[in-house]
């Protein structure tokens, strides 16, 4: 171990919010170890987590949640260093701890490269270990999965109990995403998942997950316009992490499996987006549109907002906007553009689609959120 760590090129960030912060000083105490570690943090309140990844997310300890770790710290690591061997490496767990826990104790490892996503996940016999057991036993997987990223063998035995498996993924990129993810530009890089040439109707969104809902606005869209559409993922996000390999497979298996046209690009801001797709009628829920004309989502400077608003017009774009359930008590029940303050520029750029044409109560934070509650590993 200590040859191989000393004589290998890789290095990387790590962060770590709980059960494993032994590592740290693991490879700090071997020959060639602290050449490994360009920086290593400790978020482990629910604030310090929300400073690093830009939100709180819905759980502190899940896979997900080491993903999102795991590419924040490779991001720093492309900022500390120009080596191309780096790579980011995340631990969250849930151990034994004072006060006994009502979940499952489970360990979350991820490691993200230039190249591909890593995921190691661990459940362990609640009540079987000590804490500083458990402890050491996320200390052991995770100097093996430091070790599968450097392409090397694995270096502790893991003394496992019964029923105790090591659930792993990884997510290998080609070359196009890579340069599509870590791309430096905002506006002209793209990638198309599918056979989708220049369209003129462009639906943006997450799709975290894609639903009924999302489908039957674009097919509405494709009719009212008389344009074939296409779906648009953008990989970069302003606040958070960007989006790492595995989740992008996760968002894009939907589209394939249902042969949907879908672009992927780097364009965060709907101005970007209209440089990538100039004359496009872009395809917008209401509140999508609200954040298009909040100034605070401009610095709070209405005056960099109606900039933006007369790029996107100046590229000769659109917008088709429709509604949905509004939920505050006292309101009519369906929301309007007529319900939000836009500037004139603005609502110019603008066309509605009637609650009488389309309204599907369908959300998908809370399709995430019903998921999750089967799926808090």
């Amino acid at each position: 171990m200590v040859k191989h760590i000393h004589a290998h090129p890789f290095k990387g960030v790590f962060m770590i919010t709980g059960g494993g912060t032994q590592l740290i000083g693991s490879l700090l105490n071997i020959p060639g170890g602290s050449n490994t570690v360009l920086q290593a943090l400790v978020p482990y309140s629910t604030q310090a987590l929300q400073d690093q990844l830009g939100f709180t997310p819905p759980s502190a300890c899940s896979s997900e949640t080491s993903r999102l770790m795991a590419m924040r710290a490779y991001q720093m690591a492309r900022q500390e260093s120009q080596d191309a061997a780096l790579f980011g490496f995340a631990i969250t767990a849930s151990l034994a701890s004072d006060q006994p826990k009502k979940g499952q104790h489970r360990i979350h490892i991820a490691a993200q490269t230039q190249s591909c996503t890593y995921t190691w996940s661990l459940v362990l016999n609640k009540g079987k270990r000590s804490r500083s057991e458990e402890e050491q036993l996320s200390c052991d997987l995770a100097l093996n999965a430091l070790c599968e990223i450097m392409q090397l063998a694995p270096i502790k035995l893991l003394d496992l109990g019964q029923a105790e498996t090591i659930i792993s993924h990884s997510v290998l990129a080609d070359n196009a995403l890579q340069s599509l993810l870590f791309s430096d530009s905002s506006t002209s890089q793209l990638k198309h998942v599918s056979d989708t040439e220049s369209p003129l109707l462009v639906f943006p969104g997450a799709f975290n997950p894609l639903h009924a809902g999302h489908k039957r606005m674009l097919e509405l869209a494709c009719e009212m316009t008389g344009h074939p559409g296409c779906y648009e993922i953008c990989v970069h996000n302003i606040e958070k992490p960007k989006l790492d390999y595995i989740a992008l497979e996760q968002r894009c298996e939907p589209f394939q499996d249902d042969s949907l046209p879908l672009v992927l690009t780097t364009a965060a801001k709907f101005a970007d987006k209209a440089h990538c797709f100039p004359g496009a009628v872009f395809v917008v829920g209401i509140d999508t549109l609200e954040r298009i004309a909040d100034p605070r989502f401009y610095e709070n400077d209405p005056g960099k907002r109606d900039t933006s608003i007369a790029e996107i017009a100046g590229w000769g774009c659109r917008f088709l906007v429709f509604g949905r359930a509004d939920t505050i008590p006292g309101n009519s029940g369906f929301k309007h553009m007529q319900d939000l303050e836009i500037p004139p520029q603005l609502q110019a750029i603008c066309s509605e689609v009637s609650e009488s044409i389309y309204r599907m109560d369908v959300s998908s934070t809370a399709l995430r959120e019903r998921s999750s509650i089967t799926n808090d590993v």
